[in-house]
């Protein structure tokens, strides 16, 4: 009938299962909603784990993370600020956002940002030298 069609439907709330007892705990958002979301995209684009991708940065892997991964994480990486915000956070780390926990990750190894800033200067370091070869040769 045209009432049963169009009248609005009631749908019964769902339970949770493993019986939580009380209101469900939320994310933990410390840095810009926008600079989340465009940290979020570029490590689903490396599609990695942040332990990966930190083994990686530090072993200085090229197989792992080729120059093109190395570049994203530099475009990502937090600035002084943000670092400061994530590592002064006292309240529970299980609570914090992806973005939130990678860049505790990344403050956590001292001289990260220059071990990185090294990483991409040695995956670069053969074109560099071809192209000043090919300008030497001219």
């Amino acid at each position: 009938t045209f009432e049963s069609t169009f009248s609005e439907r009631k749908t019964a709330a769902k339970k949770k299962k493993g019986g939580g007892a009380g209101k469900a705990q939320t994310k933990t958002k410390l840095v810009d909603s926008k600079r989340d979301q465009n940290v979020k995209i570029a490590l689903n684009a490396l599609r990695m784990s942040p332990d990966r991708i930190l083994s990686a940065i530090l072993s200085m892997h090229h197989d792992i993370l080729p120059l093109e991964s190395v570049n994203k994480l530099m475009s990502i990486f937090p600035n002084e600020e943000e670092l400061k915000l994530v590592m002064g956070y006292r309240g529970n780390i299980a609570l914090l956002g992806s973005t939130e926990k990678i860049f505790r990750s990344f403050g956590s190894v001292y001289g990260m940002r220059t071990r990185l800033e090294l990483f991409q200067f040695m995956l670069e370091f053969p074109n560099l030298t071809d192209s000043l070869e090919r300008s030497l040769a001219d």
